[in-house]
């Protein structure tokens, strides 16, 4: 009797087992991400755009469900956990003028110069801060634009936008 119990009890836990398993194959097999990894490039008359948004929302036009890039000092951008799904895109290049440049007694750059350092000229790195480039307006607006993007799940390719005058 002891081993019909414990056979029962093994078949029983090996059962489950093989269920979760067989679950855990079939949503690994049928897509079961959600989501995609998105990356790729923004250039402007063949130069990289070296700073600003890449704006995605969804071709509903529901602005509420967009999603927001920054684009990297070389012009490159990624992200992920973006909703799939058919874009409208717009790229903004304006907030870049809004990056205090660092330094003592400006905006953002850390208030008050100590008595020791008064009257001292100092070097900031401003190597990693995003260039202002300007671009056509047209780009920054989403009925303008005429920039969209299918995004599928999972990675997709990278994405080059090239924009003219």
């Amino acid at each position: 009797m002891m081993k019909k119990t414990f056979l029962a009890r093994c078949f029983g836990i090996g059962t489950v087992l093989g269920l979760c398993c067989s679950l855990f194959l079939m949503a690994g097999c049928s897509g079961g991400t959600k989501s995609a990894n998105i990356s790729g490039k923004v250039t402007y008359k063949g130069q990289p755009v070296t700073g600003g948004t890449i704006n995605l929302v969804p071709a509903d036009g529901k602005v509420e469900s967009a999603f927001v890039i920054t684009i990297k000092p070389d012009g490159s951008f990624a992200a992920s956990d973006v909703p799939p799904g058919a874009k409208k895109v717009f790229i903004e290049t304006e907030s870049v003028k809004l990056i205090p440049s660092g330094g003592y007694n400006q905006p953002g750059g850390g208030g008050k110069v100590p008595d020791e350092h008064k009257g001292k000229q100092f070097e900031v790195d401003t190597s990693n801060l995003p260039k202002y480039v300007q671009i056509p307006k047209k780009y920054g607006d989403i009925n303008t634009s005429g920039l969209t993007w299918d995004i599928a799940k999972g990675k997709q390719e990278p994405k080059t936008f090239e924009l003219v005058d």
